[in-house]
């Protein structure tokens, strides 16, 4: 008798990042053992609700549906027999980037959605009077 055990799971990664300088990245990444369809990252609204960020399809197409990120970033694809990657480079953060990313994917199989926070970091500030120096998350 012969068993077939399709093993899947998600990691999502998140670097932090300056404001309006350098580079960061969101990476999803799928190992897995089977067959899937799509693979796609999502950012979560103050409501909740997921807003599509950008999907990659098996057959290595990848489609934007937040076309602002996509005018600042590069996306790098690796596909493999048991992996399917898929990196977002963000050039020059804004920010409306900061917040919870999903990783998600879909296929004939069910696996829990991966999740990580993308971090913000102002310019640090320094105030001459008090001599002290901060730095600060996006707060508008």
């Amino acid at each position: 008798m012969t068993f077939l055990i399709l093993v899947s799971a998600l990691f999502l990664h998140t670097s932090i990042g300056t404001l309006n300088d350098g580079l960061t990245i969101i990476t999803c990444s799928l190992m897995h053992r089977g067959v899937w369809a799509k693979l796609s990252i999502k950012k979560q609204t103050a409501s909740g609700v997921p807003n599509d960020v950008i999907d990659l399809h098996n057959n290595g197409t990848v489609a934007w549906s937040d076309s602002y990120l996509e005018s600042r970033a590069l996306k790098e694809v690796f596909i493999s027999k048991y992996e399917a990657e898929m990196t977002v480079w963000i050039s020059v953060l804004k920010c409306s980037d900061e917040g919870s990313y999903v990783c998600g994917a879909s296929g004939p199989f069910t696996i829990p959605e991966a999740e990580s926070t993308l971090v913000v970091i102002c310019e640090l500030i320094t105030q001459v009077l008090t001599g002290f120096t901060h730095a600060r998350h996006c707060l508008w």
